[in-house]
């Protein structure tokens, strides 16, 4: 529950943290419940957390970035380095906000209908759909920094976050997927094309559906280098695990010689990992078949400094309030696609967060 008193020393058991950690998950909790911009995150590897607050919008060289969904980098929601976790624990500040309403969850014999209805354009098209669906659940009270801690856990080679803004509400997550690490002072850059998901534990070729999937991502980051005039080298990675799943990925580097990584991102997101391609093509079935609001689910989250920019993909995530959560989860659909395969898919990609959740309820 937002605004719950937490036993920090429990939360040591959950994980090797540091003293810094635990201080740190002690100001997003008193952020969480006085309403006060903050995020705590941790890049891929990494396994300290990393936490400020921004209470006065006072800006700084180094700043966590919030691009919703279709939100481009100059509509980023951003939260400044202003204050410590320290400062935050010695501080009064606290605002009132209205909390925004959250979605109804998806209706599994509508996505199952709908899915249906898209693969047969699919078909005739050959195009692919990433279509998203959201798990609703009201009235319910959870321990969301003991959440945090066992889900960051969970994940530790992924870009892990929690933060909180008015305009965006609070989220957490952790996403696999790099969408551009880009260092100001080589202009060096890397980005990935990581789709075609299936369990884990299976030990076999990859199968059409899956390397077609793939392959679109990997097709337009591709071209859109090309367009830009960026050369670049490819690695080629198969199984790339987050578990319970596994990936296909190709990593993508090179140098940006005019050092335009904002127009790079901008042409980037969204890939077809999380919209589809053609691209207006996959947004107007994304309209059309999703009863939700995105928000920020399938934009992107980037901490800058002024020496490197690095960015993944919103994904692996849920928005929380004070009594209600929305989790989200999307699959790539192609002519190729089953949908209750698909449907089977989402509920892989979520099922550690969701039973994360079921243990930090109070």
């Amino acid at each position: 529950m937002i605004g719950q008193t937490h036993n920090y020393s429990y939360l040591q058991s959950l994980g090797n943290l540091s003293e810094s950690d635990i201080t740190s998950l002690q100001a997003a909790d008193k952020c969480l419940r006085n309403n006060i911009p903050f995020v705590l995150f941790a890049l891929p590897g990494i396994e300290h957390y990393t936490f400020f607050a921004n209470p006065t919008g006072r800006k700084s060289d180094q700043c966590f970035l919030v691009v919703p969904w279709l939100q481009k980098y100059a509509s980023a929601v951003r939260i400044y380095r202003e204050k410590s976790a320290k400062d935050i624990l010695n501080s009064n500040y606290h605002f009132d906000i209205h909390e925004n309403d959250f979605p109804i969850s998806t209706d599994k014999d509508e996505y199952l209908s709908g899915l249906k209805l898209l693969i047969a354009d699919l078909q005739k098209t050959n195009g692919k759909t990433v279509i998203s669906r959201v798990i609703t659940e009201d009235n319910v009270h959870i321990d969301y920094i003991s959440l945090a801690v066992r889900q960051f856990q969970c994940y530790h080679d992924t870009f892990r976050f929690m933060y909180f803004t008015p305009q965006t509400g609070a989220w957490l997550g952790t996403s696999p997927e790099l969408l551009l690490d880009f260092d100001k002072e080589s202009n060096n850059f890397s980005t990935m094309s990581l789709a075609g998901t299936r369990k884990g534990t299976i030990d076999e070729e990859w199968d059409d559906k899956n390397v077609i999937e793939q392959n679109y991502v990997a097709k337009y980051i591709a071209e859109t280098l090309t367009e830009r005039n960026i050369s670049f080298r490819i690695k080629h990675e198969r199984d790339v695990r987050f578990e319970p799943v596994a990936h296909i990925c190709d990593v993508f580097s090179g140098n940006i010689e005019n050092g335009d990584y904002i127009g790079l991102i901008d042409s980037l997101s969204p890939t077809p990992a999380l919209c589809g391609f053609p691209l207006k093509d996959a947004v107007k079935h994304i309209n059309k078949l999703e009863a939700h609001s995105r928000r920020c689910y399938g934009g992107y989250i980037a901490f800058e400094t002024g020496r490197r920019f690095i960015a993944h993909v919103n994904l692996r995530c849920m928005n929380f309030g004070k009594t209600s959560y929305s989790v989200y989860a999307g699959g790539g659909i192609t002519r190729n696609s089953i949908p209750e395969q698909e449907w089977n898919e989402t509920e892989n990609k979520c099922v550690t967060l969701l039973n994360n959740i079921e243990l930090n309820k109070l």
